[in-house]
């Protein structure tokens, strides 16, 4: 083994081919950057999964346990197209969030159920509609390099919206429009979102359709958070695994030479 001791001129010689030791650090730490990058990439990921509806007009929907799973801190809860409230041990602030109209129609009109039944809508369904979080919009300032998780809540459980579909940044999400005339209400949607800011405010648009016809935005409930921040990925321990056997190498060096 050929050590020089200068740091940039440093040559570890393994399977009879010389490596400089700055060229292996220069690619543990490309490893690390390539995955803080990816990471801040402030694109939203989507899914969806049913609301459960509590069987059919004048019940009682509160204590479900449905909204707020996420775990996280909530930084933001607003009944859109409605007024303050408390729903599920949530206090949502007044609708802030405005597609053209709101009305309260969408679930049975009662106190149990607000988060259900207001909502604000495009009237003249003109197509997708913006919801900008953070400056400019509702929420706050995000913080950039923090990871936020978004939840939304659509319901119609009208039986003349019965089949409407709902998409996010244009990925279809499913339906969220199961009403059944004079039998029961049928389940709603909850669309969840997670993401890092690379801004202090970050947009996404949202459109629903019915037999693939647009019907403009409409949104029921959303939630702001503050995401739990996963484990270290395979790439990052990859990568100080890599610089560790770099420098145990050089300490040997030093030690043999």
């Amino acid at each position: 083994m050929k050590v020089r001791t200068a740091m940039t001129d440093l040559k570890v010689v393994a399977n009879g081919r010389p490596f400089r030791l700055a060229t292996m650090v220069a690619i543990a730490m490309a490893i690390f950057f390539i995955e803080i990058s990816t990471a801040q990439a402030a694109t939203i990921s989507w899914r969806s999964r049913p609301f459960i509806n509590e069987g059919g007009a004048l019940k009682n929907q509160t204590g479900t346990g449905q909204l707020g799973s996420t775990q996280g801190e909530l930084i933001y809860a607003e009944n859109t197209g409605g007024a303050a409230t408390v729903f599920d041990g949530i206090s949502y602030s007044a609708g802030a969030i405005n597609f053209g109209n709101s009305l309260s129609v969408f679930h049975d009109a009662v106190a149990s159920s607000p988060l259900s039944h207001d909502a604000t809508f495009d009237p003249d369904a003109t197509g997708l509609s913006t919801v900008t979080l953070g400056t400019g919009g509702v929420g706050g300032p995000l913080t950039i390099g923090v990871r936020y998780g978004i939840e939304l809540l659509l319901v119609d459980t009208r039986a003349g919206a019965n089949g409407r579909t709902v998409s996010v940044d244009g990925i279809n999400q499913g339906v969220y429009a199961n009403g059944e005339a004079g039998v029961t209400f049928g389940d709603s949607l909850l669309i969840t979102g997670i993401f890092t800011a690379d801004a202090t405010s970050q947009t996404f648009t949202i459109e629903t359709f019915l037999l693939g016809d647009t019907r403009g935005a409409q949104l029921n409930g959303l939630l702001l958070f503050e995401a739990v921040v996963p484990e270290p990925s395979t790439g990052l321990l990859l990568s100080f695994g890599l610089f560790g056997l770099v420098m145990r190498r050089k300490t040997r060096s030093r030690v043999e030479g």
